[in-house]
């Protein structure tokens, strides 16, 4: 029962840090605006989370296993291999989806923070590898069933992650000149020259 109570309250609490930094920034956010967001004191925030570095890597962490679990339900409603590894970009480019607003904010900070900190730099390489796993297993799957052939699922699953990521920094810092319908075209027709399928 108190592991319960303890895991509602963490969970609370890295919520409200994850506003917080969506909202202002990592750098600007403080244990004490985290406490007011969250409706707690500052000391029950240490409780459980004794520094400001031990909080944030709790929000970082969580956010990249919600966003891994989301692709994982996203890729259960789809049958064809091809279209798993475009469809992540209907969500990850949609402005009206919920996880835009504080998500990408807050993956930016992580890569910020890996520059200088190896804790931060393990936590982005993890997220970057567990990725590159997912899209490396759906070209096996795709190769399985005659989609793909001769390609190298490794490296070309490194390459549709690295194009995952660089249309993400234009669109989401520049949408302006980069739409989310640019971003989904981009994206999938550069998948599809990845994997050696051209229409």
């Amino acid at each position: 029962m108190k592991e319960r109570a303890r895991a509602l309250k963490e969970d609370h609490i890295i919520s409200a840090a994850h506003e917080a930094i969506a909202k202002n920034g990592g750098f600007l956010v403080s244990i004490d605006d985290v406490a007011r967001t969250a409706k707690i004191s500052k000391g029950a925030v240490l409780h459980y989370f004794p520094s400001k570095k031990d909080l944030f890597e709790a929000v970082f962490k969580r956010f990249f296993e919600r966003i891994f679990l989301r692709c994982q339900v996203e890729l259960a409603k789809v049958t064809e291999p091809l279209e798993k590894l475009k469809g992540f970009a209907d969500f990850l480019y949609d402005e009206d989806d919920p996880d835009i607003a504080l998500g990408y904010p807050l993956y930016f900070e992580c890569m910020y923070r890996a520059v200088n900190d190896e804790i931060f730099r393990d936590l982005y390489r993890d997220w970057i590898s567990n990725w590159i796993t997912m899209l490396e297993e759906i070209i096996q799957e795709g190769t399985a069933k005659g989609t793909f052939k001769n390609i190298d699922p490794v490296e070309s699953a490194m390459a549709i992650s690295a194009i995952y990521q660089g249309v993400a920094s234009r669109w989401y810092l520049d949408r302006s000149r980069h739409t989310s319908q640019w971003a989904q075209k981009k994206v999938k027709e550069t998948v599809d020259l990845i994997v050696g399928i051209s229409e």
